[in-house]
């Protein structure tokens, strides 16, 4: 591999492993095998609310529109 890609892909690596930011629980509350998520459900619980057709992530700051009943078949 060139060493400026490999560079590269140390960088950007090392953004997605060491990024700040919340922890968020994965939803898995059945234990698997001994220490998976569903052992700990570590991390910090989803929050939504909805409000004027967008809704809104408490926990990231995202926020997108809300157009789930157009979609109803």
């Amino acid at each position: 591999m060139n060493k400026s890609y490999f560079t590269g892909f140390v960088f950007f690596a090392s953004i997605l492993l060491f990024a700040d930011g919340p922890v968020l629980k994965t939803g898995q509350t059945m234990v698997i095998k001994a220490g998976d998520d569903g052992t700990y459900q570590n991390g910090i619980a989803r929050s939504y609310t909805t409000e004027n057709g967008m809704v809104t992530d408490h926990v990231t700051g995202l926020q997108w529109q809300d157009d789930y009943s157009d979609n109803e078949g």
